[in-house]
């Protein structure tokens, strides 16, 4: 598809934007959902949660172009809400379990994961053809730290 035909469908570019960032809300509301629903604890549900956004970013465009339109965008705080809170309330319910550190503030650990997808939104790409699930692996490690039977207390009191 040619930029002309493209922009032809769109009446401007924040309209193009806008279907972005629509669609790739919708499904980050529908695998939040979908995970929440499946009866898993809150930890596995984070983990499919943020295992997903990893594999979007780096396999879809479209979900980077969003998260790159989100963090850039002039609504950019209002919009990541939709992604921060059921981060937050997954992550508040994986503690509450004990599956995650709690000597560490929910809103911190939210906010780490943000920087995740924000940095793996903009990372470099493999060449096409070879994969690279550097998103995944890093998601994995972050998510083994946060464990329990993984994570030190804290060297001094965080809040």
């Amino acid at each position: 598809m040619t930029k002309g035909a493209l922009y032809a469908h769109f009446r401007s570019k924040q309209g193009l934007a806008g279907v972005l960032i629509d669609q790739f809300l919708t499904s980050w509301a529908d695998t939040y959902t979908r995970n929440r629903r499946s009866g898993v604890s809150a930890e596995v549900a984070l983990h499919r949660s943020v295992m997903a956004l990893a594999r979007g970013l780096q396999c879809d465009i479209r979900t980077r172009a969003a998260i790159r339109l989100l963090t850039d965008g002039p609504a950019a705080s209002a919009d990541l809400t939709a992604i921060h809170i059921p981060l937050l309330t997954l992550i508040r319910q994986a503690q509450s379990e004990g599956a995650i550190v709690a000597n560490y503030p929910a809103e911190v650990v939210t906010r780490l994961l943000l920087a995740f997808v924000w940095y793996f939104s903009r990372a470099p790409r493999e060449p096409a053809g070879r994969a690279n699930h550097d998103a995944e692996h890093a998601c994995d490690i972050l998510l083994d730290l946060l464990r329990p039977d993984r994570c030190a207390a804290p060297a001094r009191p965080c809040g």
